[in-house]
């Protein structure tokens, strides 16, 4: 049973790694079309997640946002 726990758990880090490697992906490509955009916050999370393999709620939700304003424009 501890081993079905640890695999579901272990599935989950996998599962918002990913999204937070494809959400880092998404921002950066974005953010390459606006010359006006300063990249510096987005290359510290990105060199973070790298780091640790991983990223803070508040991290994804920053960079969610970043990615929903530069999508705005």
């Amino acid at each position: 049973t501890s081993r079905s726990v640890n695999e579901a758990a272990s599935t989950k880090v996998d599962s918002a790694g990913d999204d937070a490697q494809e959400l880092i992906d998404e921002v950066v490509e974005l953010a390459e079309e606006y010359d006006w955009f300063d990249s510096e916050f987005v290359d510290s999370v990105s060199e973070q997640y790298y780091e640790r393999g991983y990223l803070t709620d508040a991290q994804m939700r920053a960079l969610e946002k970043i990615r929903n304003m530069l999508l705005s424009r």
